[in-house]
């Protein structure tokens, strides 16, 4: 767990730059993902509040949502002859006396307009219908909030007591009293859908994206790491329970430690094999000898033969350990994954020196 711990410092301190500046462009990404496919609350309460696609929807509009069925039990949507029945002479001046407004002269001033160009001009009074709910929904939008309501109560009376002739024999459900828009739609839509979230969630929604974002690029980097082409980190590769492993730096001050992992038990012959040159292993201890004539090394009372692989010859019978050598950033896996596989068909211990730089 020591090793693990100091190997887990150094991963990090190595990679900490590109794992924080890739999560902070992932949580970057996936926070403007997540606000652009937030859900709209003015939407998921378009039903209730009466809000429709109408960019000329301004506060002061009263409104009230009702839905009928025709003899059949069939959604009744005929929207126009609603409106036409509202819209007559008679029907106008009639709710213009009983609710004390000026409903009738409003749509008058406005009437030739509607003729002319119907998509470009906002009838002060209007019957619109969801095309998915089939529910209908009925907007007075005179200057005067007040007479909006007044106006939008009368209707609403009306059609309860099915005082309206075209809703004869029809089945009429009323949903929502009739209310006064606080705010345009228009105004609603441009807040964006940031207004949307509570500080909670902008706050929260970030930092666990960012949790996640440096989990991932964390993983990322450990795979990476276990299949690169050479051994950098001890939990990169794998040794199985029976060898013995020990890790060699000049910032752990462990120089005895090692040096009795590589020489005991004494008055011995082992074999060290390396990929590369010899390490700085002569510097570890005082009674350290190298004779690199004869690629030999003495530590205390131990001889170690060098070798870049394993071979069979005459010294095999004579060493009591095999000792493999991991240079971190140097050592090829497939390298060492051959030499370690070799070395169990002896039957003799293995070590793993792993020396990091």
């Amino acid at each position: 767990m020591k090793y693990l711990f100091i190997e887990i410092k150094r991963f990090f301190k190595k990679y900490i730059k590109n794992i924080l500046l890739v999560s902070l462009l992932l949580t970057a990404v996936f926070s403007t993902i997540y606000v652009l496919t937030a859900d709209d609350p003015a939407e998921e309460n378009e039903e209730q509040s009466g809000a429709i696609s109408d960019p000329d929807l301004y506060e002061g509009n009263a409104h009230f949502k009702f839905y009928v069925e025709d003899e059949n039990q069939q959604a009744f949507t005929n929207t126009v002859l609603l409106n036409q029945y509202i819209r007559t002479e008679e029907n106008l001046a009639t709710i213009s006396q009983d609710t004390n407004t000026d409903l009738l002269e409003e749509y008058e001033d406005q009437k030739y307009s509607l003729q002319l160009s119907p998509t470009d001009t906002i009838p002060v009074i209007e019957i619109r219908k969801d095309s998915q709910s089939q529910l209908m929904t009925l907007y007075v939008r005179l200057e005067n909030p007040e007479d909006n309501l007044k106006i939008a109560n009368y209707l609403f009376d009306e059609i309860a007591n099915k005082n309206i002739s075209v809703l004869e024999n029809k089945e009429i459900y009323l949903f929502l009293e009739p209310e006064v828009f606080e705010e345009s739609i228009n105004t609603k839509r441009n807040q964006g859908i940031l207004s949307n979230l509570n500080i909670v969630e902008m706050i929260l929604i970030p930092i666990v994206l960012l949790i996640l974002s440096i989990i991932l690029v964390t993983v990322i980097h450990v795979i990476r790491e276990t299949f690169s082409r050479k051994l950098n980190f001890s939990f990169s590769y794998t040794t199985d329970e029976a060898t013995s492993f020990n890790l060699y730096s000049s910032k752990l001050d462990n120089k005895y430690e090692i040096s009795k992992f590589l020489s005991a038990p004494g008055f011995t012959e082992k074999l060290i094999i390396t990929q590369n040159n010899l390490p700085e292993l002569k510097n570890i201890n005082e009674n350290v000898t190298l004779n690199e004539a004869q690629n030999m090394l003495e530590i205390d009372t131990t001889n170690f033969y060098i070798a870049n692989e394993l071979e069979n010859t005459e010294i095999m019978q004579q060493i009591s350990e095999i000792i493999l050598i991991v240079e971190c950033e140097e050592t090829d896996r497939s390298w060492f994954n051959e030499q370690k596989k070799v070395a169990s068909l002896y039957d003799k211990p293995i070590k793993v020196l792993q020396i990091n730089r």
